[in-house]
């Protein structure tokens, strides 16, 4: 087993085969399997995204939760350098971006029916 059979294996089927029926589309059979380890790095570079986009986000969400609970800027940063949790200025960009969200929601459906005023 070579290299490029493990790193087929990373990755899955079904990926493959979507991108192999888009890439390889009129393509001539001298060349397929250079294409072929093309369309696998692709695959590996969107699984790679991907993986890093869902811990990113468990990171986040984990040292928001850290934040509200401990409040330590240190704690934060440490976890953060370990590549546990983001670090403090991210949580507080986070919390601040979702408390705005929850203002403006708030206010769009609390100030149309305030100033509503009805004529008899």
């Amino acid at each position: 087993m070579n290299f490029f059979d493990q790193a087929e294996n990373d990755v899955s089927k079904s990926l493959l085969t979507f991108l192999e029926t888009i890439i390889l589309k009129n393509k001539h059979s001298e060349n397929l399997e250079k294409w072929k380890l093309k369309i696998l790095t692709i695959a590996h570079a969107i699984v790679s995204a991907i993986k890093r986009s869902f811990l990113s986000s468990i990171q986040i969400g984990l040292s928001s939760l850290l934040l509200k609970k401990f409040e330590s800027k240190e704690l934060l940063n440490l976890l953060s350098a370990l590549g546990i949790s983001a670090s403090y200025k991210e949580a507080t960009l986070l919390t601040f971006q979702l408390s705005h969200i929850h203002l403006k929601n708030t206010c769009q459906a609390v100030l149309p029916n305030l100033f509503s005023i009805t004529f008899a």
